[in-house]
């Protein structure tokens, strides 16, 4: 299984991020992730969070953690996070995830922000790792 990642220019650097579906409960959205080696949790963006009807702000907090800036971390459980692979078939995985509530509301800040992460914790479960870029320039978390 190879799933595409997307390269953007965030922070000053270039990052691979990837799309995907999450189902939590009965809500679902949809979000970009940075592939993030350095966070050791899968984190979810203030910004996708408060498009959903979730209450975030009732939910328990598990860690205040920096990881650009302090955030509170907030248990959103378990989910189903649904990615297309390299011929558009569906991939789907079970795995818990969080909110990332910035604890400086700073609106520029949270703008910049507006990338979820996808974390070590889930690479881990899932042995993934990012490839080096193929002939075509793509990399591809396998």
């Amino acid at each position: 299984m190879k799933l595409p990642l997307q390269d953007v220019n965030w922070l000053g650097g270039e990052r691979a991020t990837i799309n995907a579906l999450v189902k939590v409960g009965s809500s679902q959205f949809t979000t970009t992730f940075l592939t993030d080696t350095g966070s050791p949790l899968t984190i979810i963006c203030m910004n996708d969070i408060q498009k959903t009807r979730i209450p975030y702000s009732t939910l328990p907090t598990h860690i205040r953690m920096r990881l650009i800036v302090d955030m509170d971390l907030k248990i959103l459980g378990e989910a189903t996070l649904t990615f297309r692979d390299g011929e558009q078939n569906t991939v789907q995985i079970q795995h818990p995830i969080y909110v990332g509530i910035l604890v400086n509301k700073n609106q520029e800040l949270v703008r910049k922000l507006s990338l979820s992460f996808l974390g070590k914790d889930l690479l881990d479960k899932f042995n993934w790792g990012i490839s080096k870029k193929d002939e075509k320039g793509i990399r591809y978390l396998e």
